[in-house]
């Protein structure tokens, strides 16, 4: 029955799939005592949890944008070096000629 009322309550709520399955696991494993007390104070976990999915994501992107900046800076550099080398090597054969 305490099944049936989180799986309604995760329902209602805006979880994500994948915290969702999360939810469940972990309820199924605490005492029925805990699982009432989740039951009544659902609202405010789930805000919780939502809030902590948000900073989870902002991080992640933070992370990725950061890790494209370099790989730009590092790309950028690379055909910097490439143009010198190709212009070198131009200059270097039109003074052969």
């Amino acid at each position: 029955m305490l099944q049936a009322e989180i799986i309604k309550l995760i329902e209602a709520s805006w979880l994500r799939p994948e915290d969702a399955v999360e939810v469940i696991r972990i309820f199924e494993c605490l005492t029925p005592e805990k699982q009432l007390d989740i039951l009544k104070n659902w609202w405010s976990i789930s805000e919780k949890i939502l809030k902590r999915r948000e900073e989870i994501e902002r991080k992640k992107q933070e992370f990725l944008d950061t890790a494209l900046e370099k790989m730009n800076a590092y790309l950028d550099s690379y055909c910097d070096e490439d143009t010198k080398k190709e212009e070198e090597e131009k200059n270097t054969f039109i003074q052969k000629l």
